[in-house]
């Protein structure tokens, strides 16, 4: 099932392919391969995933967040699609999409949504601590890999995002100081 939106919605910055579907430039693929190449997400063999493994075409990633809109965020909108603007995606938040939407295609996507959670959440979480309050990209990405990690990966993919879960508790019980 492809997304429809409306030519409001599509001029309100939703990349979309013919078709309807929301989707990737290959400039915000390659700032998704940038994010790679800084967190550095490996096989349990030690090979290095990056943009020449198969699994993370152009295609594949779309299909991806396809997977991700059309099975997850139907039943739990927290992406407003409307106005959902890909371009200016932050790639840590665009990947959590990734990672998500990898996970209802198949087995080997799957596993390889593990390999990017387990090296996306330290990174997040190493740049969390140098911010007083994340902005709201950082913010869907931990919700987005929360929910993973809860509910469709392993048992220490589950003790992270419990982890996750206490620090977005704390963040949204810190106040807002504006100056």
């Amino acid at each position: 099932m492809d997304l429809q939106t409306s030519e409001n919605e599509e001029a309100q910055g939703a990349s979309l392919h013919p078709g309807g579907r929301i989707a990737l430039s290959i400039s915000k693929r390659d700032d998704i391969l940038r994010l790679l190449s800084e967190i550095r997400p490996v096989t349990p063999e030690g090979i290095i995933i990056d943009g020449n493994t198969a699994l993370l075409s152009m295609d594949n990633m779309n299909d991806y967040i396809s997977l991700f809109f059309r099975f997850f965020n139907s039943s739990y909108p927290m992406v407003h699609v409307a106005t959902l603007d890909i371009e200016g995606g932050d790639p840590i938040f665009l990947l959590s999409i990734i990672i998500l939407g990898q996970t209802y295609k198949n087995k080997d996507t799957h596993q390889l949504s593990v390999y990017l959670y387990d090296a996306l959440v330290p990174y997040i979480l190493s740049g969390l601590m140098s911010v007083p309050i994340p902005d709201l990209p950082i913010l869907q990405s931990f919700l987005i890999i929360e929910c993973y990690g809860m509910y469709r990966a392993g048992p220490y993919q589950r003790e992270n995002a419990m982890l996750i879960h206490t620090l977005l508790f704390g963040v949204s019980m810190h106040p807002v100081i504006k100056r």
